[in-house]
């Protein structure tokens, strides 16, 4: 991998006798909800990527097509474009300042697909506030799956990763903990598999 990575995934690779239901194909419309601790010492203030959460395209294709990340004291929503190749269009959305030693709760949105005029996000959360989740960032369409060039540039499904994933540059020990990561179909019910904190 290109830095150091301590992440759980489900579903990459594929393996036979294991159900890929689990993956995000176009034209699904998910709510995903989970709750987040940096423990305290996390390094928030690096201005390199460090990436806490991913919804990364089966296989290679570098970037993680959605990523959220901990960078310069900042939570921010990372979109990369449809096709690998490109070398612009990735587009970061600073949603909050980071906070160490509490649980903060976020729910993404996400319409998946190739097209950025079908594909959205939008992010809810408290930020370690606790309480109801509030819009961070409203509805905004990008791509939200990559396409596979070597392939005739079809659809290559997502699948959820958790964890943390960052340069190498990033020296010493960071600690995050994760619960109550829920997929649904509609957002009050991945809320409500989201305990309070």
């Amino acid at each position: 991998c290109y830095g150091e990575r301590s992440e759980v995934g489900q579903a990459n690779p594929l393996r036979p006798g294991f159900s890929d239901s689990r993956l995000f194909r176009p034209g699904d419309e998910r709510w995903i909800s989970w709750a987040i601790y940096l423990g305290k010492g996390f390094p928030v203030g690096v201005n390199t990527w460090q990436l806490v959460a991913q919804w990364k395209q089966l296989g290679g294709l570098e970037e993680p097509i959605l990523s959220l990340a901990v960078r310069a004291g900042r939570w921010e929503l990372l979109a990369t474009p449809a096709d690998p190749r490109a070398r612009r269009g990735f587009r970061r959305f600073p949603v909050g300042t980071v906070h160490t030693g509490r649980w903060v709760r976020f729910t993404l949105g996400v319409r998946f697909s190739t097209n950025a005029r079908d594909g959205y996000v939008e992010l809810f959360g408290d930020r370690g506030r606790g309480g109801p989740t509030r819009l961070l960032m409203p509805r905004t369409h990008v791509a939200t799956l990559k396409v596979d060039p070597a392939q005739g540039s079809r659809p290559v499904a997502s699948h959820a990763r958790i964890g943390i994933y960052r340069d190498r540059t990033i020296h010493g020990t960071a600690i995050a903990y994760y619960d109550d990561y829920v997929v649904a179909a509609t957002r009050q019910a991945a809320e409500a598999g989201v305990g309070a904190r």
